[in-house]
């Protein structure tokens, strides 16, 4: 389930045109300071419930606190 959760997020990721998606489960457990913005919940193939999706960015990313 993890490993089909994973893909299902690595596919979201092309689908929302960002390089790094975490499931909330994951970004809930980061460090305070890595940036995070949610982008909602979502259906994915295979898996029961929704997933929340997070998409996370370097401190070098250019216009994050305006897409935040």
């Amino acid at each position: 389930n993890t490993v089909n959760l994973a893909s299902r997020i690595q596919g979201a990721a092309r689908h929302f045109k960002t390089h790094l998606l975490a499931a909330g489960s994951t970004a809930e457990r980061l460090p305070d300071d890595l940036r995070r913005r949610r982008l909602g919940r979502v259906r994915v193939k295979d898996i029961a419930e929704a997933v929340e999706l997070y998409e996370l960015a370097g401190a070098d990313r250019i216009g994050w606190d305006v897409l935040k």
